[in-house]
């Protein structure tokens, strides 16, 4: 099956025009100015950097990801070992959204050749079901 790589370059592109949005929301977090005049206020500060600091890690990871999928020669060599070694038929879906959920930050979508198994024929022939007439 001959893959589309232009999906999986687009999508990098988008995860890394992501990353520099929440880079550069990082940055305007620093440069703000906040004034904490009490505990309700520490925690809205706090709660804003964290959101923002693990959406920016996820999108890190992702990019990360994403360009090892999309690049490491090595890596398709082992997962295309392993398909082969596979006892049963595997078929490839070819470019697929697969979600992965980090230990920190929001879940997000790489795109990579997906696998399934080869659906059996049912070689059978089906009987029609008896039909009694009163």
């Amino acid at each position: 099956m001959i893959i589309d790589n232009s999906k999986v370059k687009a999508h990098l592109s988008n995860l890394k025009s992501q990353l520099n949005e929440g880079l550069k929301e990082i940055e305007e977090l620093i440069e703000k100015e906040c004034s904490m005049q009490n505990p309700n206020d520490l925690e809205k500060v706090e709660s804003a950097i964290i959101n923002k600091t693990d959406k920016l890690a996820s999108l890190i990871l992702s990019c990360k990801i994403q360009e090892s999928l999309s690049s490491d020669h090595e890596l398709k060599q082992e997962s295309s070992n392993l398909i082969r070694s596979f006892p049963k038929k595997m078929k490839n879906q070819g470019i697929r959204d697969v979600e992965i959920c980090p230990l920190k930050g929001e879940p997000f979508i790489v795109k990579t050749e997906y696998f399934t198994q080869k659906a059996k024929k049912d070689k059978r022939k089906k009987k029609e079901p008896a039909v009694i007439h009163p």
